[in-house]
């Protein structure tokens, strides 16, 4: 779950300081993982609904899984 708030009234948080609040800095925050195919996002918690998994005993990433793209 994602909270959000418009960067110009993030300024007066105590959490933003020293954090850049200017839009070409931004992250860009997808529609979640269930419905997202970024297939190496540091976030992801689940794999997107309806894909085949892929599992490797060799290689690690950023998740415990791969998916099919």
């Amino acid at each position: 779950m994602i909270l959000g708030l418009e960067a110009r009234l993030a300024g007066d948080l105590a959490l933003a300081r020293g954090i850049s609040l200017r839009s070409e800095d931004a992250t860009v925050v997808g529609p979640g993982c269930a419905r997202c195919h970024v297939p190496d996002c540091f976030q992801r918690s689940l794999p997107p609904r309806g894909t085949a998994l892929q599992f490797s005993t060799m290689e690690q990433g950023m998740t415990p899984f791969r998916f099919a793209r």
